[in-house]
């Protein structure tokens, strides 16, 4: 990703890029950062043919607002204590179609849905 494209939120715990936006016409731009969420315990994806919702779970059980809509399968990656998504990969063409991320541990989960 050029840096062109992404946009960094500094904190004194974290270095956060964001890149492009993406998603077909049905979605809209998310951004759930706020200073108080800065450690995630669990993203929560719903899937099919297409990924169709995220939800994320940070540190002290705030749960953000389920971006998308509950259809298809159900998955959810519990990060251990301390553990910290380092990689987000994906795909998407008119809709996100594979999603994948990676922990400092070296543990991943991954959507294939195409």
């Amino acid at each position: 990703m050029s840096t062109a494209m992404q946009e960094s939120k500094q904190t004194s715990e974290a270095n956060i890029i964001t890149g492009r936006r993406q998603g077909g016409t049905g979605g809209k731009p998310f951004d759930d950062f706020e200073f108080s969420r800065l450690h995630i315990t669990s993203i929560h994806v719903q899937w099919d043919r297409r990924i169709n919702a995220i939800q994320v779970t940070y540190e002290g059980g705030d749960t953000a607002k389920l971006h998308g809509e509950k259809a298809g399968q159900s998955d959810t990656f519990n990060l251990e204590p301390g553990e910290k998504i380092v990689r987000i990969e994906g795909f998407a063409d008119d809709f996100i179609n594979q999603l994948q991320f990676t922990t400092d541990a070296g543990r991943w989960l991954s959507f294939d849905c195409v």
